[in-house]
């Protein structure tokens, strides 16, 4: 079991435990099957299906009874995770796409709905990351990684918008706590998930009269400590939503 699928797979363990403790340890099969089935007949396209987050975040979607659209990239991935949520019972397709190619986001959006009829929600987890020194970033690097972590972002949520109205359905945009906090060595990275949390404040205002969500996931995949001498510290690996 991989990191993610593992680490969400535990939160709802979690979960699950603290509403039995909340019950005085008694919670009724057919509550917690409810709650299990909440994505039951909708539709949800994900992107960066293919591996990590986004790839257990189709898989915990599809357990729950969505019908989950899944995009990435890398074509062997995202085909591998559509079989792996198939095999597993769930309902799953897949779609090669380029979210920081705007005719590419259209074209799958509208594979999607050709394929199931409607959208309920959008997961956009496609992202990339990469390291430079501040001073030896390139203009074209840096453009790479804004274009397809908050402009691919901005593309699928447009493109799904009109279709998203009609469900009263979600978004969930990815950012990070380097969007909080910064990370070394993560000049683009970080301003991109800054700017992802920037984007969606004012789109969960602007569509909230249409009954549409709009929500930011805060994800940490290491803490890092700055000692007096500027050693940066590895502390553990943690996952959290926020």
């Amino acid at each position: 079991m991989s990191y993610f699928k593992h680490s969400v797979s535990v939160y709802w363990r979690v979960l699950r435990s603290l509403t039995e403790r909340a019950t005085g340890g008694i919670l009724q099969c057919e509550l917690w099957e409810k709650v299990m089935q909440r994505f039951m007949g909708k539709v949800v396209l994900v992107t960066g299906a293919g591996s990590g987050i986004g790839k257990a975040s189709a898989s915990r979607l599809a357990a729950e009874g969505g019908s989950i659209f899944c995009v990435d990239l890398n074509r062997e991935a995202v085909e591998s995770a559509a079989a792996e949520i198939t095999a597993e019972g769930g309902v799953a397709t897949h779609w090669v796409c380029d979210v920081g190619n705007e005719a590419s986001v259209q074209e799958a959006v509208g594979a999607c709905i050709e394929g199931y009829g409607s959208l309920y929600g959008v997961v956009n987890m496609a992202g990339i990351l990469r390291f430079d020194d501040t001073e030896e970033l390139q203009t074209d690097d840096w453009q790479k990684v804004i274009d397809i972590n908050l402009t691919g972002t901005m593309f699928l949520c447009r493109a799904a918008l009109p279709y998203l109205v009609e469900t009263r359905g979600s978004i969930v945009n990815a950012a990070s706590t380097a969007a909080l906090s910064g990370l070394p060595c993560g000049l683009a990275y970080s301003a991109s998930k800054a700017a992802i949390v920037g984007m969606t404040l004012p789109m969960a205002r602007d569509l909230a009269p249409l009954g549409i969500r709009v929500m930011t996931v805060v994800g940490r995949s290491h803490a890092w400590l700055v000692e007096p001498d500027g050693l940066l510290c590895l502390l553990g690996s943690v996952f959290r939503l926020a």
